[in-house]
Protein backbone atom coordinates (compact mmCIF):
# COMPACT_ATOMS: atom_id res chain seq x y z
CA UNK A 1 0.00 0.00 0.00
CA UNK A 2 1.36 3.14 -1.64
CA UNK A 3 0.37 6.50 0.40
CA UNK A 4 2.25 9.05 -1.67
CA UNK A 5 1.61 12.17 0.52
CA UNK A 6 3.52 10.04 3.49
CA UNK A 7 6.04 7.91 1.70
CA UNK A 8 6.88 6.97 5.66
CA UNK A 9 3.32 5.26 5.99
CA UNK A 10 3.81 2.69 3.07
CA UNK A 11 3.46 -0.96 3.70
CA UNK A 12 3.98 -3.80 1.65
CA UNK A 13 2.29 -7.12 1.94
CA UNK A 14 3.71 -10.46 0.67
CA UNK A 15 1.95 -12.61 -1.99
CA UNK A 16 1.63 -15.42 0.40
CA UNK A 17 -0.50 -12.97 2.67
CA UNK A 18 -2.43 -11.98 -0.38
CA UNK A 19 -2.58 -15.70 -1.19
CA UNK A 20 -4.09 -16.23 2.06
CA UNK A 21 -6.45 -13.09 2.56
CA UNK A 22 -7.90 -13.79 -1.06
CA UNK A 23 -8.28 -17.76 -0.09
CA UNK A 24 -10.35 -16.96 3.20
CA UNK A 25 -12.49 -14.47 1.57
CA UNK A 26 -13.27 -16.65 -1.28
CA UNK A 27 -13.09 -20.05 0.53
CA UNK A 28 -11.67 -21.62 -2.22
CA UNK A 29 -8.56 -23.97 -0.93
CA UNK A 30 -4.93 -22.46 -1.23
CA UNK A 31 -2.83 -24.94 -3.43
CA UNK A 32 0.96 -24.52 -3.08
CA UNK A 33 3.21 -26.96 -4.96
CA UNK A 34 5.97 -28.29 -2.46
CA UNK A 35 9.33 -27.56 -3.03
CA UNK A 36 10.00 -30.80 -3.21
CA UNK A 37 8.68 -31.59 -6.27
CA UNK A 38 10.78 -28.84 -7.84
CA UNK A 39 13.75 -30.48 -6.71
CA UNK A 40 12.98 -33.89 -8.31
CA UNK A 41 11.79 -32.70 -11.10
CA UNK A 42 15.01 -30.75 -11.67
CA UNK A 43 17.08 -33.87 -10.75
CA UNK A 44 15.43 -35.71 -12.80
CA UNK A 45 15.82 -33.25 -15.68
CA UNK A 46 19.50 -33.19 -15.21
CA UNK A 47 19.78 -37.12 -15.13
CA UNK A 48 17.98 -37.03 -18.41
CA UNK A 49 20.29 -34.63 -20.00
CA UNK A 50 23.56 -37.04 -19.14
CA UNK A 51 21.48 -40.28 -20.49
CA UNK A 52 20.54 -38.37 -23.55
CA UNK A 53 24.12 -37.47 -24.25
CA UNK A 54 25.46 -41.13 -23.21
CA UNK A 55 27.55 -39.66 -20.31
CA UNK A 56 25.61 -42.94 -18.09
CA UNK A 57 29.37 -44.04 -17.05
CA UNK A 58 30.57 -40.95 -15.36
CA UNK A 59 30.99 -39.76 -12.09
CA UNK A 60 28.80 -36.59 -12.94
CA UNK A 61 26.28 -39.39 -13.53
CA UNK A 62 26.86 -41.00 -10.77
CA UNK A 63 27.20 -38.47 -8.48
CA UNK A 64 23.54 -36.82 -9.80
CA UNK A 65 22.15 -39.98 -8.64
CA UNK A 66 23.51 -40.51 -5.10
CA UNK A 67 21.90 -36.36 -4.79
CA UNK A 68 18.90 -37.68 -7.05
CA UNK A 69 18.64 -40.18 -3.89
CA UNK A 70 19.63 -38.29 -0.88
CA UNK A 71 16.82 -35.86 -2.37
CA UNK A 72 14.04 -38.76 -1.88
CA UNK A 73 15.63 -39.51 1.52
CA UNK A 74 14.47 -35.42 2.29
CA UNK A 75 11.24 -35.78 0.31
CA UNK A 76 10.48 -38.74 2.35
CA UNK A 77 10.96 -36.80 5.83
CA UNK A 78 8.79 -33.77 4.49
CA UNK A 79 6.06 -36.50 4.09
CA UNK A 80 6.27 -37.30 7.73
CA UNK A 81 6.68 -33.74 8.09
CA UNK A 82 3.17 -33.51 6.54
CA UNK A 83 1.73 -36.68 8.21
CA UNK A 84 2.59 -35.11 11.36
CA UNK A 85 0.61 -31.54 10.32
CA UNK A 86 -2.20 -33.83 9.29
CA UNK A 87 -2.39 -35.26 12.45
CA UNK A 88 -2.16 -32.12 14.46
CA UNK A 89 -4.50 -30.49 12.19
CA UNK A 90 -7.49 -33.31 13.01
CA UNK A 91 -6.66 -32.91 16.65
CA UNK A 92 -7.18 -29.16 16.38
CA UNK A 93 -10.71 -29.65 14.38
CA UNK A 94 -11.84 -32.58 17.01
CA UNK A 95 -10.63 -29.91 20.06
CA UNK A 96 -12.21 -26.73 18.53
CA UNK A 97 -15.65 -29.23 18.22
CA UNK A 98 -15.40 -30.48 21.26
CA UNK A 99 -14.94 -27.07 22.80
CA UNK A 100 -17.66 -25.24 20.91
CA UNK A 101 -20.45 -27.90 21.58
CA UNK A 102 -19.05 -27.96 25.09
CA UNK A 103 -19.07 -31.73 25.18
CA UNK A 104 -16.94 -33.89 27.49
CA UNK A 105 -13.33 -32.95 28.05
CA UNK A 106 -13.57 -29.09 27.30
CA UNK A 107 -10.15 -28.79 29.60
CA UNK A 108 -8.53 -31.53 27.38
CA UNK A 109 -9.72 -29.30 24.30
CA UNK A 110 -8.87 -26.21 25.94
CA UNK A 111 -5.36 -27.63 26.39
CA UNK A 112 -4.85 -28.61 22.96
CA UNK A 113 -5.80 -25.54 21.49
CA UNK A 114 -3.54 -23.20 23.66
CA UNK A 115 -0.70 -25.51 22.85
CA UNK A 116 -1.49 -24.60 19.16
CA UNK A 117 -2.12 -21.13 19.97
CA UNK A 118 -5.31 -21.43 17.76
CA UNK A 119 -8.21 -19.19 19.21
CA UNK A 120 -11.18 -20.47 21.03
CA UNK A 121 -13.81 -19.19 18.78
CA UNK A 122 -12.38 -20.00 15.48
CA UNK A 123 -14.22 -21.69 12.76
CA UNK A 124 -13.71 -25.26 12.30
CA UNK A 125 -14.53 -25.12 8.93
CA UNK A 126 -11.11 -22.96 8.39
CA UNK A 127 -9.12 -25.73 10.11
CA UNK A 128 -11.11 -28.34 7.53
CA UNK A 129 -10.09 -26.05 4.70
CA UNK A 130 -6.55 -25.95 5.97
CA UNK A 131 -6.48 -30.10 6.53
CA UNK A 132 -7.88 -30.49 2.70
CA UNK A 133 -5.11 -28.14 1.76
CA UNK A 134 -2.14 -30.23 3.70
CA UNK A 135 -3.88 -33.37 2.26
CA UNK A 136 -3.54 -31.98 -1.39
CA UNK A 137 0.22 -31.00 -0.99
CA UNK A 138 1.06 -34.34 0.61
CA UNK A 139 -0.69 -36.45 -1.80
CA UNK A 140 1.05 -34.26 -4.86
CA UNK A 141 4.48 -34.88 -3.06
CA UNK A 142 3.73 -38.29 -3.01
CA UNK A 143 2.52 -39.23 -6.39
CA UNK A 144 5.63 -37.12 -7.55
CA UNK A 145 8.26 -39.57 -5.44
CA UNK A 146 6.61 -42.44 -6.25
CA UNK A 147 6.63 -41.81 -9.62
CA UNK A 148 10.44 -41.43 -9.90
CA UNK A 149 11.43 -43.74 -7.69
CA UNK A 150 9.46 -46.21 -10.42
CA UNK A 151 11.31 -44.47 -13.14
CA UNK A 152 14.39 -44.61 -11.07
CA UNK A 153 14.17 -48.51 -10.38
CA UNK A 154 13.22 -49.04 -14.00
CA UNK A 155 16.24 -47.96 -15.03
CA UNK A 156 18.23 -49.45 -12.69
CA UNK A 157 17.10 -52.49 -14.01
CA UNK A 158 17.70 -51.41 -17.70
CA UNK A 159 21.09 -50.30 -16.54
CA UNK A 160 21.79 -53.51 -14.66
CA UNK A 161 20.91 -55.37 -18.22
CA UNK A 162 22.51 -53.70 -20.20
CA UNK A 163 26.01 -53.91 -18.00
CA UNK A 164 25.06 -57.74 -17.86
CA UNK A 165 24.95 -58.24 -21.61
CA UNK A 166 28.26 -56.18 -21.53
CA UNK A 167 30.09 -58.37 -19.54
CA UNK A 168 28.42 -61.18 -21.47
CA UNK A 169 30.23 -60.25 -24.55
CA UNK A 170 33.46 -59.73 -23.23
CA UNK A 171 33.15 -63.08 -21.74
CA UNK A 172 32.43 -64.23 -24.73
CA UNK A 173 35.03 -62.69 -26.97
CA UNK A 174 37.74 -64.19 -24.26
CA UNK A 175 36.39 -68.09 -25.01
Amino acid sequence: FLNPDHSSQNRYITGGTVMKQLSQKSGDLLLKKNKYISKLDRLVDELNFLSDNNVTNSQQYEDLENKLLEQLEETDFELDRLDDRLSEANKIIGALSTYQGQLANVEVAEEILEKNHIDKNTDPYQMKKVLEEVQLERAALKEKRDDVVTRLTKYQSIDQERQYKKEDKETKKQL
